[in-house]
């Protein structure tokens, strides 16, 4: 699921290009709550806080078959991000986690550079508004020839409802999460917090 999570997240990204990250703001128009979506034999239920700044994600994967009856064990991770670039991606089950911190002006320098070889000669297009849990979604389409691909992305103030990914040749069935659920609500602080007896071994010299 996560490499999942995160194709929809660089799709969300270069489909919509959230210009409030580059000012330091938050990518949200609204200050928290709570989603969740289910793709591939998996559920994620997403926490976030200050505009987005602040992330957990809870995902269950497994329980079900893949092609050959191959059956796939259940487990659990947490993906937690914060505003100063900090990341942790935690087994919940092995009760172990890795961190690593990228100050946003670090990220912004490497999506600058990255920028024009993943966006060269994309194509980005206005799609027709869509109703997604009783909200009103802006739609756009990014079709990037060097990633021989297109992404569709529909976002309610700035939160991705639903994403679609496919061939740019249309081969196939895309690929399509939709957020199933959305609450705008408070959300606690220990959503956020590493859980208790989680061993961590830090990926660069920040500790």
């Amino acid at each position: 699921m996560t490499i999942v999570a995160r194709s929809l997240g660089l799709a969300a990204v270069l489909a919509v290009a959230a210009p409030g990250l580059a000012q330091g703001k938050g990518p949200y128009e609204v200050k928290s709550g709570v989603y969740e979506y289910s793709a591939i034999l998996s559920r994620t239920t997403a926490y976030f806080d200050d505009y987005g700044l602040k992330e957990a994600k809870y995902t269950t994967t497994g329980g079900g078959t893949l092609g050959a009856g191959m059956e796939m064990p259940v487990t659990h991770s947490l993906e937690i991000t914060f505003a100063d670039g900090t990341q942790y991606d935690i087994d919940l089950d092995q009760k172990t986690a890795t961190s690593v911190k990228i100050p946003p002006e670090a990220a912004r320098a490497l999506g600058a550079t990255m920028s024009p070889a993943l966006t060269k000669n994309a194509k980005i297009r206005d799609l027709p508004p869509m109703q997604i849990l009783g909200k009103t979604c802006t739609g756009k389409e990014t079709s990037v020839p060097s990633m021989k691909m297109v992404t569709r992305v529909w976002t309610w103030k700035g939160i991705p409802l639903r994403a679609e990914m496919s061939s740019a040749q249309g081969q196939g069935k895309p690929l399509v999460v939709e957020v199933s659920s959305l609450n705008v609500v408070p959300v606690p602080a220990a959503k956020f917090q590493v859980p208790a007896r989680v061993k961590i071994q830090y990926a660069s010299a920040e500790k």
